[in-house]
């Protein structure tokens, strides 16, 4: 199981905090850690309202801590052995999901890698992708994550 708080560190110190709304690398308008407006439903005049008046530190963790429960069950929905998964393998999915909303139709190949649990394919996938090109030095450092966390245990034996 995920030590949250320890997901939730990592995440504010490279998302940084931002109390007034920024549009991210990605095009999309985001504030607190990265949270996207446009994805959570915000008009245009509430994304105006964050732009000038911006929002508390409060709110940023609230949204964070929502956006990573988000995060984390599009990763579960999408692959039936998570729980399976190291703790590094899992955070690395839940940090894909949290920054690129993981668009599943388009990581095909990063879920076939993970099925035939080739850890080293999933990592070069994960560059490959869009998220590669847009991440930058985090993708980079989450598919090393993938590429050599730790190895899951051996299932106990049925003898």
């Amino acid at each position: 199981m995920m030590n949250m708080n320890e997901v939730k560190e990592r995440l504010k110190r490279d998302e940084g905090l931002r109390l007034h709304a920024f549009q991210s690398p990605a095009g999309y308008w985001a504030c607190g850690y990265g949270h996207n407006l446009e994805a959570s439903g915000c008009s245009k005049e509430t994304i105006e309202r964050y732009k000038i008046e911006g929002t508390t530190k409060a709110q940023a963790d609230k949204w964070l801590e929502e956006d990573i429960r988000k995060a984390e069950q599009m990763a579960r929905n999408h692959i039936a052995y998570f729980d399976e998964l190291t703790e590094d393998r899992q955070f690395v999915l839940v940090y894909l999901a949290f920054m690129f909303g993981w668009k599943m139709g388009q990581s095909k190949r990063i879920l076939k890698a993970l099925e035939r649990r080739n850890y080293e394919d999933a990592a070069n996938q994960i560059l490959k992708s869009k998220m590669g090109e847009l991440g930058g030095e985090r993708v980079r450092r989450l598919a090393e994550l993938m590429r050599e966390g730790e190895e899951e245990p051996e299932p106990p034996s049925t003898e």
